[in-house]
C-alpha cells in the first residue's frame, strides 16, 4: 500500500526538505506505483478527459507490459488502467500542446506537422473525444503551435507563428471553432510558449520570449484583452 506523509513546521524551526515553508502542512501524494504505459520519446504535453489522459510529444510508440503500440507523437490511456485505448490518429511531426474544449467533447493538437493520417493538416488539428475522429477545423498555420486556449467564442494559438490562412500574424492569432481567422492580433516580437484565459474570460495571458506587446515592454509575460 502507498504511504501517506505530514510535515508540521513550527514557527522560527529550521526548514525540514521537501516541507512547505510557513509552517504549513502538507499530504504527500501515494508513493504507491501504478501501471502505467511508457513512451520511446519526450511527452510535451497531457490533456485529461473522461478517464483518458491524452499524450502528445516527440515518440513513435507506446508500451505497455511487454506489448508496443504505435503511436506517431499522439496517443491515448486509460486513467485507470494505464493501457493504450484504441486511439491513433498518426501524425506526422512533432506535437508541442495540447487543450480542450469547455465540454471535453474536442481536443485540440498543436505542434510541427503537416498530416493526420491521410489528412492535410498545418501544424493543428481537432478530435472528437467520444468516437476519436479527425474533425474538419484546419486552419492554415504557418509556424509551429506550441500553446493554445479554448474559449466559447474561439480557439487561441501560440508560437512561432507567422500567418495564419495566408494573413500576417506575430506569434499569436485567434481562429473559430470551423478554423476562420479572426480579427485578434497582438504584436509581439518573439515567441509565445504559454496562453492562459483569465477566469471572468476578459483577458489573456501570454508568456514566451518577447520583449514586448503591442510596443509596450514586456519581457517574456504580458496579458491583452480578448
Amino acid at each position: 500500500a502507498g504511504v501517506g506523509l505530514t510535515f508540521a513546521v513550527p514557527a522560527g524551526a529550521a526548514p525540514v526538505a521537501g516541507a512547505p515553508a510557513g509552517g504549513a502542512a502538507v499530504r504527500l501524494v501515494s508513493t504507491s506505483t501504478l501501471a502505467m504505459a511508457t513512451a520511446n520519446g519526450r511527452v510535451n504535453a497531457l490533456a485529461y478527459a473522461g478517464g483518458v489522459v491524452y499524450a502528445g510529444g516527440t515518440f513513435s510508440r507506446l508500451t505497455f507490459g511487454r506489448t508496443r503500440y504505435f503511436r506517431p507523437h499522439l496517443g491515448a490511456v486509460s486513467s485507470a488502467t494505464g493501457a493504450p485505448t484504441s486511439f491513433r490518429p498518426g501524425i506526422n511531426g512533432v506535437v508541442r500542446s495540447l487543450a480542450l474544449s469547455r465540454d471535453n467533447a474536442v481536443l485540440y493538437v498543436g505542434g510541427k506537422f503537416t498530416k493526420v493520417g491521410q489528412a492535410y493538416r498545418s501544424n493543428v488539428a481537432a478530435f472528437s473525444t467520444s468516437t476519436g475522429a479527425l474533425l474538419s477545423f484546419a486552419p492554415k498555420v504557418a509556424g509551429i503551435v506550441v500553446a493554445i486556449a479554448v474559449t466559447s467564442s474561439g480557439i487561441y494559438l501560440g508560437g512561432t507563428i507567422a500567418k495564419v490562412n495566408g494573413r500576417r500574424r506575430t506569434d499569436a492569432a485567434e481562429v473559430t471553432h470551423g478554423g476562420a481567422l479572426l480579427p485578434w492580433a497582438p504584436r509581439l516580437d518573439g515567441y509565445v510558449r504559454a496562453l492562459l484565459v483569465s477566469p471572468d474570460r476578459t483577458r489573456i495571458f501570454l508568456g514566451g520570449g518577447f520583449h514586448h506587446v503591442n510596443r509596450a515592454a514586456r519581457e517574456a509575460l504580458g496579458s491583452v484583452n480578448l
